[in-house]
């Protein structure tokens, strides 16, 4: 797993998107897909932001929701799936 993601410096954690996102898609989706759509949304958002294409070529082999997790620094405590 890729170590150094600092999405606490990037825009995209600065305007709350990464976390936002990651988490509706944890509610949303079974776990199986919820990787995926973070990687489609990454790479759309690669064309304007830079951490974005960054943080997509971080991710783009993981399929596990808890090491996605762990790699956006999500809170141990926070509930993202319902």
């Amino acid at each position: 797993m890729p170590q150094g993601i600092d999405c606490a410096r990037s825009g995209l954690a600065q305007q709350g998107l990464e976390l936002g996102f990651w988490g509706q898609a944890r509610r949303k989706l079974a776990p199986g897909y919820a990787p995926g759509r973070l990687k489609q949304w990454l790479r759309a958002l690669a064309r304007n932001y830079t951490e974005a294409a960054e943080l997509f070529q971080a991710t783009r082999r993981e399929t596990d929701c808890g090491a996605l997790d762990r790699m956006l620094d999500v809170a141990p405590g926070l509930q993202l799936a319902a």
